[in-house]
Order: C-alpha cells, then sequence, then structure tokens
C-alpha cells in the first residue's frame, strides 16, 4: 500500500484495486512509517473504495483507496505529475515472497524489500495489459520482480531530492506462471490521479 494523503478530517491510503475484493473496512489494519512490517503506527480501516471501473477478470483499473480511523504519524509521498516513458529508472518496495515455492520461504519477509527497476516499452507485458494506465516495468537483475503479498505496494521513482510515487504493483507481466520472472504490470497512479484526489477531499 502506498501514498499517504493528509487532509484535516480524514487519513487515505491507496493500494491495488484486487486487494479489496470481498473484503469488509473491519477486517484491515495498516501499520505505517518503519521497514519492520511488525512495527510502525497503527490504524484501522474504515472505508474502503474502489475505483468505479475496475474489473478482476480482465484486470482493469486496478486501484483503490482506503480511509483510516486517524492521522498517522508519517509524512506522504509526493504523487508524480507523471510516470515518464520507457527507459525511466524506478524501484519497486513490499513485503512480498522472496521466492515462488512456499516451501523455499514460508514466510513473508519482516524487512521491507526493495529492487531497482525501470518502465520498459508496452509490447514487453501481456496482452491483458492496458498502456493507458499501466506501466510495464522490469529489472535488470534476472528472477528478480514483484510477487505474492506484493500487491498494492509503491513504484516510485526519483527526482533532485526526493522520490515520487507514480505506480502500485498489480500482477504478472508476462505468460509464464512464475511470479519473480519477466516483467510486472503496475496501476499508473498519475493516470488515475484526478479519481484519488476526488474522492479523498471527501
Amino acid at each position: 500500500m502506498d501514498w499517504l494523503t493528509d487532509k484535516s478530517s480524514a487519513i487515505w491510503i491507496v493500494t491495488a484495486g484486487h486487494c479489496t475484493v470481498n473484503v469488509k473496512p473491519q477486517q484491515l489494519s495498516v501499520r505505517v512509517g518503519d521497514r519492520d512490517r511488525t512495527k510502525g503506527a497503527e490504524a484501522k480501516v474504515t472505508k474502503v473504495i474502489a475505483h468505479p471501473d475496475f474489473s478482476y477478470e480482465p484486470f482493469r483499473n486496478d486501484v483503490a483507496v482506503m480511509k483510516l480511523d486517524h492521522p498517522v504519524d508519517a509524512k506522504p509521498i509526493k504523487p508524480a505529475a507523471e510516470s515518464g516513458p520507457p527507459g525511466t529508472d524506478t524501484r519497486i518496495l513490499g513485503w512480498g515472497m522472496t521466492c515462488e515455492d512456499g516451501s523455499e520461504c514460508p514466510h513473508p519477509p519482516i524487512r521491507l524489500q526493495e529492487l531497482d527497476t525501470e518502465i520498459v516499452p508496452d509490447d514487453r507485458c501481456s496482452e491483458n495489459y492496458n498502456a493507458a494506465n499501466e506501466l510495464c516495468t522490469d529489472s535488470p537483475i534476472k528472477n528478480a520482480q514483484a510477487c505474492i503479498l506484493d500487491s498494492g505496494g509503491p513504484q516510485i521513482k526519483v527526482r533532485p531530492g526526493r522520490w515520487e510515487l507514480i505506480g502500485a504493483t498489480s500482477r504478472d507481466g508476462d505468460a509464464d506462471p512464475e511470479c519473480a520472472t519477466g516483467p510486472g504490470i503496475y496501476t499508473d497512479l498519475t493516470a488515475h490521479r484526478a479519481w484519488i484526489e476526488r474522492v479523498t477531499a471527501k
């Protein structure tokens, strides 16, 4: 989950729409502000709003926002004005599985994992990919990519003196069933920025 938005009356978090399927707000809580997933400020979720045009099969508009029950002590990351063209250096973060075979890594990592990546040409991703509001992203490191439980995590790019948010982890980007190989597909949050700002302003 990513992009904290601090308002006078609410705090919101952006995540992937598929993370909210068949989930009620009272089932959710979040931790914010630490690279250790067992630490940080904890808050309960009071409202979940998926994009009105979100669909799971096929994937479309894979983005949602969640309202927290109280402000948390964390500095929001600035959303980027645009994601950037192919070749843009990015970084993905998450606490997802570090291998495909659960018997080899039965527990997700405690420490936040980071991977340097880049936006690659749209044709590198599968036919279920929507170039209008998704980012095809790959890593120069072989067999290194987001995996199970990384969904909704941030894709960021660096600007002078700061990081900016551009995407949220959506799904695997090729026909290989192993999640940590080939490109990944990320929801382009800059394409959904107007919707996000509108629903979180309420």
